[in-house]
């Protein structure tokens, strides 16, 4: 069963999650990329922004939440859920699935995404679809979280 927790709550191999970050977006975390994997994991632990997801004990997910991020728009106020990514090995195990509701529970404002490759899980929680934006790296869908209740 999978458990999602704070990141700052969860003592675990950090490696493991630079790892991840490094194999999901090797053009940005990796040797010629902008990011720091170890940076990145670091600060989602001081600011507990992030959160994890253990199976048996081992994280196998990780996922964030942030002000702002790519695909945002004047308007967009609220938060940015980011970095969703679950090793090879776990997913269609429902590590995503529970990463995405732990971080819109996380969250005390509209819960925004920009997205390549989770649109169709995201679409089945009831996210719905702003619009598409691109980069070099292709076409992206920028999504919104349902509302909570007693939300409008």
């Amino acid at each position: 069963m999978i458990k999602v927790d704070n990141i700052a709550d969860v003592a675990g191999d950090d490696d493991a999650l630079v790892e991840l970050l490094l194999t999901t977006w090797p053009a940005y975390y990796g040797a010629a990329g902008l990011g720091d994997a170890a940076q990145t994991i670091a600060q989602r632990r001081q600011h507990r922004s992030g959160g994890v997801a253990l199976l048996n004990g081992q994280i196998v997910g990780t996922v964030a939440l942030s002000e702002t991020s790519f695909g945002a728009h004047s308007g967009d106020e609220g938060f940015w859920l980011i970095g969703l990514c679950v090793t090879p090995a776990a997913r269609q195990m429902g590590a995503g699935t529970a990463l995405v509701r732990w971080a819109m529970a996380q969250a005390d404002a509209p819960l925004f995404t920009t997205t390549q490759n989770a649109a169709g899980l995201l679409r089945r929680l009831g996210w719905t679809d702003l619009r598409d934006v691109t980069d070099d790296s292709g076409r992206w869908s920028v999504l919104k979280a349902p509302p909570k209740m007693g939300e409008a």
